[in-house]
């Protein structure tokens, strides 16, 4: 799913991706099991900007939390760039 931030001054893209056999949750080492609760491994809680595909900011939770991959901070990185 792609859909334009049109309200955003670059007009930025939002891409939304899924990873049904975290392939790519395994592959950047953010993955967890949640084989018990949702039937297979997934990714933690994250955001990101991406350009050009290159990984520009990476906003991990560490507990399951909300705290740095709300959309505060990720508009505040998109504004940077």
């Amino acid at each position: 799913m792609t859909f334009t931030v049109d309200w955003c001054p670059h007009y930025v893209q939002v891409r939304m991706l899924a990873d049904p056999r975290a392939e790519l949750a395994k592959a950047m080492g953010i993955s967890f099991d949640a084989a018990g609760m949702l039937g297979n491994e997934r990714f933690r809680r994250f955001s990101a900007v991406v350009e050009d595909n290159v990984i520009k900011a990476i906003n991990l939770e560490e507990t399951g939390g909300m705290t740095c991959s709300l959309s505060n901070q990720i508009l505040d990185q998109l504004k940077q760039t």
